[in-house]
């Protein structure tokens, strides 16, 4: 913790590092994170930032000039090539078509891409219930999907958060092989509103890993499979 790296030299397929504390070590690679700060350069014209140097902006992407939007990277929000296109987009239409619609980050979709992917949406069993928000949830393996079988992808699950009393879906994980993928299916279906027996009834392509949605929903719009 709080070293750095001050040097290093490559000896016969070998990493020989040195530390700003003093120490050597022998490693055999070497991988370089690099993490963004916002670099601005706007103060001559009095747009606020906060603490860490993020351009504050109002829920239209407003900052505190008149006629002056900020989106993306600037901004402190998830740094995620998508929300950056989903910001623009908002602050386009707020700047031709006036201030009425709001940028909102409760449903972006987030990704890890690992060798099997984690891709969420929405909200999980924790963050509803603390939010004061009876559940019920719908679970399906990847190994009784026939397309991940046919692609011997069966490792991984779906889990579906649905809303008790209404049962709307409010949120969904997926782990396993194209997670990223297929997440977007229960973003468009929480947009919508959708009640699990219309989530379970929505026709998916065959065979897809989409139909994991289908018979995940099937716990709640029609009794438990597993």
């Amino acid at each position: 913790l709080e070293t750095t790296l001050k040097d290093y030299q490559i000896k016969d397929k070998k990493i020989d590092v040195f530390l700003s504390n003093g120490e050597k070590l022998t490693i055999d690679k070497i991988l370089l994170s690099v993490g963004r700060k916002p670099n601005t350069d706007i103060d001559e014209i009095g747009i606020e930032k906060d603490e860490r140097g993020f351009i504050k902006t109002d829920e239209f992407l407003r900052t505190n000039v008149e006629n002056i939007y900020a989106c993306g990277d600037v901004v402190n929000s998830p740094m995620l090539a998508h929300v950056a296109m989903y910001e623009g987009k908002v602050a386009v239409y707020n700047i031709l078509e006036g201030n009425t619609k709001k940028v909102d980050y409760s449903l972006v979709p987030s990704a890890i891409f690992t060798a099997l992917e984690v891709a969420s949406v929405g909200l999980n069993e924790d963050e509803a219930e603390k939010r004061g928000i009876e559940i019920l949830t719908g679970y399906f393996p990847f190994m009784y999907n026939d397309k991940a079988v046919d692609e011997h992808e069966t490792e991984g699950f779906a889990r579906l958060v649905f809303e008790k009393e209404s049962k709307k879906i409010i949120g969904a994980t997926v782990v396993g092989a194209s997670a990223s993928e297929i997440i977007h299916i229960i973003e468009m279906a929480i947009r919508s509103k959708m009640t699990a027996e219309e989530v379970h009834d929505f026709i998916y392509f065959h065979p897809s890993l989409s139909e994991i949605f289908a018979y995940a929903s099937y716990d709640v719009a029609v009794g438990k499979l597993f």
